[in-house]
């Protein structure tokens, strides 16, 4: 084989173990997207003077990386109760965020390669513990003790996932969350809150419900015509829509939209009436405010005149 064949295969080896170490398990070599990603890190990474590590024994060099993970303390007060089942999809949403910002993610990965064994057990024991004392729901709570020997996280978390991602209870809450989709209107005067808060908290609901009910999901085509259905009847934001199709058609594009982008082009309507309102609001509250000191001025110069007249209709009695 001739040298040149032979460094870029060396260079594909090092290459195949750096992705690996990244991802915590192998690779597939016929993935196509691997060709660019080979190229990139060949030409900015690879030093062809270092011996391959295999992946299983690498040590990151990311001295920011090992700093924190020497700074960073798990804490089982960081991982709230979990009580009821109505509760999971918000939950298990908090309860991901906390393991990522743990850097303890790979003990709920059920396709996490163990490269160190004494500190994955030390780490499974930690996160079992925090289990066992938080899942006080009675089903979560069968499943932690049932695998109480070998405190496998990853498959509790897995049956756990399994359990409430299809019970009665999601399937209910994603029910009436429908429901709320489908019924609300911005126009209706029972939200009190502005406008923008409103768009982005039904963005929040559709994003649940297509957790909660997989089955069902809103697509975004179905999520931008309801979200049109529910301000429709607002001034400000009833043609956003519209204008925003009429624009692409007249460039000859293509007017689809997503809910992510219908829901920021709401958004920024939203923003500017909401610094309309307030700044009517602020001009209506300093006119207010002269007016009132306008009567108090007239009230105490009242007040003074009277006292005057009284003081000299008094002095003339005397005199």
């Amino acid at each position: 084989m001739e040298l040149n064949f032979k460094m870029i295969l060396r260079a594909f080896l090092e290459f195949y173990h750096h992705v690996s170490h990244k991802q915590r398990g192998g690779i597939n070599v016929l993935d196509p997207a691997l060709s660019l990603q080979f190229k990139n890190y060949r030409n900015s990474e690879y030093d062809p003077t270092k011996e391959i590590t295999p992946w299983g024994l690498a040590v990151t060099n990311n001295k920011g990386l090992l700093d924190w993970n020497k700074l960073v303390k798990p804490s089982a007060r960081d991982v709230k109760p979990f009580r009821e089942a109505n509760n999971w999809v918000d939950y298990k949403d908090v309860f991901l965020i906390t393991l990522e910002a743990q850097n303890l993610t790979h003990l709920v990965d059920p396709s996490y390669v163990v490269t160190d064994v004494d500190l994955h057990k030390v780490q499974q024991s930690f996160l079992y513990k925090v289990l066992r004392d938080n899942m006080l729901n009675h089903e979560a709570k069968s499943i932690v003790k049932s695998h109480s020997k070998t405190k496998d996280t990853a498959l509790i978390w897995g049956l756990m996932c399994e359990t409430y991602d299809k019970s009665m209870s999601t399937s209910l809450n994603g029910d009436a969350i429908l429901g709320w989709l489908t019924s609300t209107r911005l126009d209706d005067g029972k939200w009190n809150r502005t406008q923008g808060e409103h768009i982005t908290f039904y963005e929040d609901k559709v994003k649940k419900f297509n957790e909660m009910c997989p089955d069902l999901e809103i697509n975004d085509m179905q999520g931008a015509r309801m979200l049109q259905n529910l301000i429709a009847n607002v001034p400000n934001l009833a043609n956003v829509l519209i204008l925003y199709r009429q624009t692409k058609a007249s460039a000859g594009l293509s007017d689809k939209i997503t809910l992510r982008q219908f829901v920021a082009l709401l958004s920024q309507q939203a923003q500017v009436y909401s610094m309309t309102v307030e700044g009517f609001v602020r001009v209506v509250t300093i006119v207010e405010v002269l007016l009132t000191m306008n009567s108090i001025m007239r009230s105490m110069l009242t007040t003074s005149m009277r006292t005057k007249k009284k003081t000299s209709m008094s002095g003339s009695r005397q005199m």
